[in-house]
């Protein structure tokens, strides 16, 4: 496990040289992270304690999730890197199962060949995809729902 405020402490100071910060505010869409990460040439890379209030401070919106009061505790993220070695990927969960990813790009690796630049770009092209599919899946879901309820019982039953 790596020192727990270094990518903490990095966001908060320099949040332009991080590419994204991503959130997933549905449950069920986030037990799919780890799977749809996978899916597009991520691979787990470990376990990483974070100081999500460091994190939170640099979000919109960031006092909608819950890490608990304890700051000392901070909580363990899972992280994965793309095949490349170009592109990580955080995923810190709260309490109640709400996710927000810190993706930034591998600088000692690209650092050293320019060339590997285009492999980041088009990494984070498929993870911003796949967030925003799983992130629309869920709005869509959300809006379907709430049209179902809107509609007389008559209405959407099939006699």
């Amino acid at each position: 496990m790596s020192n727990p405020s270094r990518l903490s402490r990095l966001v908060h100071n320099h949040a332009s040289l991080y590419t994204a910060i991503f959130t997933v505010r549905n449950k069920d869409k986030v037990s799919l992270l780890d799977p749809a990460l996978v899916g597009i040439g991520f691979l787990h890379d470990g376990v990483f304690y974070t100081d999500a209030r460091a994190v939170i401070e640099c979000m919109e919106k960031g006092d909608e999730f819950d890490f608990g009061q304890r700051w000392s505790r901070q909580p363990a993220g899972r992280q994965f890197i793309h095949r490349s070695g170009t592109l990580f990927v955080r995923i810190l969960t709260d309490r109640n199962g709400l996710a927000i990813l810190v993706v930034f790009r591998n600088y000692r690796y690209t650092a050293r060949d320019e060339s590997l630049l285009p492999k980041a770009e088009a990494a984070f092209r498929d993870l911003s995809r796949t967030i925003n599919s799983l992130v629309k899946e869920t709005d869509d879901l959300v809006a379907k729902k709430q049209d179902s309820d809107n509609k007389p019982a008559s209405a959407t039953s099939k006699t």
